[in-house]
């Protein structure tokens, strides 16, 4: 019969990270990548317009055609995404939509997925931080009502010697 190594604890599952539910975490974040339309105005995130796909809005349809055939060539590709022209009296919209590169789009899901895991073990250092903050004030007031206890236990003896003696003084001056 295996004896239990004495020379380390054995380590708390609490706040540990869960294979699970990080795989959940990185599926819900490459899903999110890989449907994500960006665009020039959307957010950085880990130093890329975060999405595999990309909301090109040039300024007038002949910069629109020259601006596709200048992405396809880059190795961008078409998306499910119509192109959309709007001309009116006061000027007019152009934007399509196309799918990043693949190079671009293996280096950008990395990025994501590392953050996923990043925030995930930076969300359960936090909860544990909590945790052990929770603990340290529950054992504090365990602490201090027990040291209030011995205290008021220590009055009540003091004065039941003082009242002792006070008796006993009282009773020998008949």
């Amino acid at each position: 019969m295996a004896t239990p190594s004495k020379s380390k604890p054995a380590q708390s599952q609490l706040f540990q990270p869960d294979a699970a539910h990080l795989a959940y975490l990185i599926n819900d974040a490459t899903i999110w990548y890989a449907t994500n339309v960006a665009n020039e105005r959307s957010e950085y995130h880990g130093g890329f317009v975060a999405g595999a796909l990309f909301k090109f809005s040039p300024n007038s349809l002949t910069e629109m055609l020259a601006l596709y055939a200048t992405k396809i060539a880059e190795g961008y590709t078409a998306s499910h995404h119509a192109p959309t022209h709007f001309a009116g009296p006061t000027g007019s919209y152009c934007s399509f939509v196309m799918t990043k590169p693949e190079a671009i789009r293996t280096v950008e899901l990395k990025s994501v997925i590392a953050k996923a895991e990043q925030d995930y073990l930076a969300e359960l250092e936090a909860e544990r931080n909590m945790e052990v903050e929770r603990q340290v004030e529950l054992r504090f007031a365990t602490e201090q009502r027990a040291a209030e206890a011995i205290r008021v236990k220590e009055e009540q003896q003091t004065k039941q010697r003082l009242r002792d003696e006070v008796l006993a003084a009282l009773s020998g001056a008949k």
